[in-house]
């Protein structure tokens, strides 16, 4: 929450046939495409767009900082 700033943080938990913590956690923002309703989760087609890498990095790196 403190690194992302979503307007609210939500969370599913699923369970299946194998006995461990399935989750998801899915930050909702202002410009959310489906406000008050669950939100699109879709089987990857291949085509989405990449996070690049240095941005990746610097979310890593961001992340670990709060955690020290």
């Amino acid at each position: 929450m403190a690194y992302y700033e979503p307007l609210k943080m939500n969370y599913e938990t699923l369970g299946n046939s194998s006995p461990h913590l399935h989750a998801h956690l899915v930050p909702r923002y202002v410009e959310d495409p489906r406000p008050g309703q669950p939100f699109p989760l879709l089987a990857k087609q291949g085509y989405e767009q990449q996070i690049l890498e240095e941005h990746f990095l610097a979310e890593v790196k961001g992340l670990q900082e709060m955690l020290l």
